[in-house]
């Protein structure tokens, strides 16, 4: 519904494709002033005039959210410009698939870093944004994490670990100052 999201600032980690993509067109569409995250700032820029083709152009931040330092800075240029966060839209992470005892321990440690740590950094940081403004946050995890295939070891593991990282915040978000 166009108009739906005017005058509110959506940020989408892994904006620049796939889901996070189209979660961002469409908030731009319904009229939101998006702000897209991720680590390549070619796909940031293909992403961009998809975007502004549907809405407003979209704040680009390219930050690596597997650390903490990345996560700052998506932080601190949205808090910097707009001064508020009405909707946080957790959708960076692809997983490598493959033999489970196969994978190395740094595919492990980069599918968790950037999907599980990247949106638990992410929430904490935007949480007084988000209070103030009455937000949300929209988790984007996969059907895996329930029905987990014998090639997706890594991404199976790491949706199980967003599903329930997001009913823990949400069962605490009351007591959360």
């Amino acid at each position: 519904m166009p108009g739906e999201f005017s005058n509110k600032v959506a940020v989408v980690t892994g904006g620049s494709r796939g889901i996070g993509r189209e979660i961002a067109v469409e908030l731009a569409r319904a009229g939101a002033q998006t702000v897209i995250v991720s680590s390549s700032a070619d796909n940031l820029a293909s992403a961009a005039k998809t975007i502004a083709s549907a809405g407003l152009a979209p704040l680009t931040i390219t930050a690596d959210l597997r650390t903490l330092e990345g996560c700052q800075q998506a932080f601190d240029a949205v808090r910097d410009k707009f001064n508020q966060c009405h909707i946080l839209v957790c959708s960076a992470g692809a997983t490598r698939a493959g033999n489970f005892t196969e994978l190395p321990d740094q595919a492990w440690i980069d599918g968790y870093a950037l999907k599980l740590f990247g949106c638990v950094r992410m929430c904490r940081l935007f949480w007084p944004l988000l209070k103030a403004a009455q937000g949300s946050i929209v988790s984007i995890g996969g059907g895996a994490a329930r029905s987990p295939g014998a090639d997706f070891s890594i991404g199976a593991s790491v949706n199980a670990a967003m599903g329930n990282f997001s009913k823990a915040r949400l069962s605490s978000a009351s007591t959360m100052a």
